[in-house]
């Protein structure tokens, strides 16, 4: 078998498994809060567009550093696994053209997100007096030269050793990126596009340069790529358990102060636990920002109080279906199974786990809300947050374990 006909395949199969877990993201949930995010921020943002006058600096600033961080989006996929650092070490000198034709289907993705990136910018270059909607594809022709050219160095980042050298190199050219944004958010959308297609020459001149003369790094190719695929399954575990994803834990020690102030080891073993496994696990830590954050700038940019209503209820119940899972978190722990604990304490535990998570981003999303909606409107959400959370806790969580295991009660003898 040929290396390219060996790569397809791999590819083949790579794809058959991410569809098969894309189908859980793409529930009516996820579509649903979607919908929810697109219309709050499309609102949101056409009613900041309508205050801005041509002097303003500030949004100039934003969108030139928003549109610089859009370059980061789609990773370089290589698809390599530890093995082939052995296998396939003979065949380097043929991994040109695989890597050719890689990075032309990782450009596949984000210069779609680009393009839709590029459409939602364009109101403001409009308002900010830098552009015209007809220029739209001046702006995402930019934007995809400037891709190109990324996807390139990360391909030849792999083959750099120093990392002195590597920094070095990444400096110039993101301070060329940074450059031809400027140019184009600050001067015309029409400057930028020129010295994007100079500096995209000069730089595949610099990139054939390296991959003559230097070799592939192989196991720093297989940990970018390692730790590419993590975040795809990091995404993917909101939604439903992934086998794949390795979830290492992080002592995170600033956490201390507050779950210190709860009494928890003496009085209930299970709720400490709990606590230290949602701080040290990345994966529920993780999801619990991140969920929060999106949700309160939702609730920010609303000045409507049944949308902020609705936008922080789903939210509240996002956070907590998918923070359901920590009960069964040390199930597998041998330790628990020696340890003469009462498995029934182990919902008391979780239920106040979530009640305390549910009930601090109840607070945060009334925050957000106050700023928005005034102090007064901002009571109607806090109302509700705080009735959804106990409701959800005392109500729901029961059933769901029930439903789902049904073992809680049962004695560890």
């Amino acid at each position: 078998m040929k290396l390219m006909d060996f790569w397809k395949k791999r590819e083949r199969t790579h794809q058959k498994k991410l569809f098969k877990y894309l189908k859980y993201v793409f529930n009516d949930h996820f579509v649903l809060l979607l919908l929810l995010i697109l219309g709050a921020g499309g609102y949101g943002y056409s009613e900041y567009v309508k205050t801005l006058s041509p002097e303003a600096v500030f949004p100039r600033i934003v969108i030139w550093l928003l549109l610089f961080a859009a370059l980061f989006v789609g990773r370089f996929a290589t698809l390599l696994q530890p093995a082939d650092m052995v296998f396939l070490l003979p065949l380097e000198t043929e991994m040109g053209r695989v890597m050719q034709k890689l990075k032309r289907r990782s450009f596949i993705l984000p210069a779609s997100l680009l393009l839709l990136g590029s459409a939602a910018a364009m109101p403001l270059l409009v308002a900010l007096g830098e552009a015209e909607f007809s220029h739209w594809l001046v702006v995402a022709g930019t934007l995809w030269i400037l891709k190109d050219s990324e996807l390139d160095w990360q391909a030849a980042s792999l083959k750099i050793a120093s990392k002195r050298r590597k920094n070095q190199c990444a400096v110039g050219i993101y301070g060329l990126f940074l450059l031809v944004l400027f140019l184009m958010v600050f001067v015309s959308v029409w400057t930028g596009l020129p010295v994007a297609l100079a500096g995209n020459v000069g730089l595949r001149y610099f990139y054939k340069k390296v991959h003559q003369s230097n070799r592939l790094q192989w196991e720093e190719a297989i940990q970018t790529e390692k730790a590419r695929l993590q975040r795809i399954y990091r995404f993917i575990n909101l939604f439903t358990d992934i086998p794949a994803l390795t979830d290492r834990p992080k002592r995170r020690k600033w956490a201390d102060a507050f779950i210190q102030r709860i009494p928890t080891q003496k009085n209930s073993p299970y709720l400490y636990l709990y606590l230290r496994g949602f701080v040290r696990g990345s994966s529920y830590s993780g999801l619990f920002f991140r969920l929060t954050g999106i949700g309160a700038v939702l609730i920010w940019l609303v000045d409507w109080t049944e949308i902020g209503i609705a936008i922080g209820v789903i939210g509240l119940y996002l956070i907590g279906f998918q923070l359901i899972p920590l009960y069964y978190h040390f199930d597998e722990s041998l330790l628990l199974r020696l340890y003469p604990l009462v498995a029934s304490g182990k919902i008391a535990a979780v239920q106040k786990v979530l009640l305390l998570l549910l009930l601090i981003t109840s607070g945060l999303f009334w925050a957000a809300g106050w700023i928005s909606l005034g102090f007064m409107n901002s009571l109607y959400l806090l109302l509700a947050f705080s009735v959804f959370s106990c409701l959800f806790v005392r109500l729901y969580v029961p059933y769901r374990l029930k439903k789902k295991g049904g073992h809680y009660e049962s004695t560890v003898e």
